[in-house]
């Protein structure tokens, strides 16, 4: 244990800090952290815009949404029904991906306390990953083909992240991390059940304004094969 210690802390900080910002990786919390939930709203987002991408302006492409729209279906109903698609298979896979870190830790003898902080570990990257559900969907009813909505979404995701790397390598450029909701959630504390309350914020702002200028986008889109 010593040993992996000395070892994480010969990892340089702005290093650390942009794998999950963890103390320790001795600690449960830390160890989980390093391992696994600070991409995981990355991970799973980029699922969810190729997904969200491909409902809306990859069926435009492809021509299927003149068939689906011809029958007796409302566009919002398309869209609303898309959404909440993307929003249930995130939930499930949060919720598989909990049952599954909580299972495995408490066969590895972890306390109980620190399996309530593991477990808030992985459903605290819920709401980001709903507004980068939501981003995509504004992408996918704004673009008329696919590709250059995944070039964006992508683009965004990276830059969120390296965001996060640059606010992390000294406190003069801090302030970059403003500029980034990812890089705001990875200085919360949800271990210790203590998430950073201006990432949920802007995750919250996020989805809500994507969710109502891409409904109202896709309700005056004119589809294009």
């Amino acid at each position: 244990v010593d040993a992996l210690a000395a070892a994480h802390a010969s990892i340089p900080e702005p290093l650390r800090e942009a794998f999950g910002n963890s103390t320790s990786i001795t600690t449960p919390g830390g160890y989980f952290e390093a391992r696994g939930t600070s991409l995981l709203p990355l991970v799973l987002g980029g699922v969810l815009i190729a997904q969200a991408t491909r409902r809306l302006s990859g069926a435009e492409q492809a021509g299927e949404l003149d068939l689906v729209l011809s029958l007796p279906v409302r566009r919002s109903t398309y869209f609303w029904s898309h959404w909440g698609v993307g929003v249930t298979h995130a939930f499930v896979w949060i919720l598989s991906a909990g049952i599954g870190a909580v299972a495995g830790m408490a066969l590895a003898g972890v306390a109980t306390g620190d399996l309530v902080g593991i477990a808030f570990m992985v459903f605290e990257t819920l709401p980001l990953i709903l507004a980068i559900h939501a981003a995509a969907l504004w992408a996918g009813a704004g673009l008329h083909r696919r590709s250059p909505g995944l070039a964006i979404m992508s683009a965004i995701l990276a830059a969120a992240f390296l965001l996060q790397v640059v606010a992390s390598l000294g406190d003069s450029l801090a302030w970059i991390a403003w500029f980034s909701p990812y890089a705001l959630w990875t200085r919360g504390d949800p271990f210790a059940l203590q998430p950073n309350p201006w990432a949920l914020a802007a995750a919250v702002v996020v989805v809500a304004a994507s969710l109502l200028v891409a409904s109202r986008i896709w309700q005056r889109k004119d589809l294009k094969g």
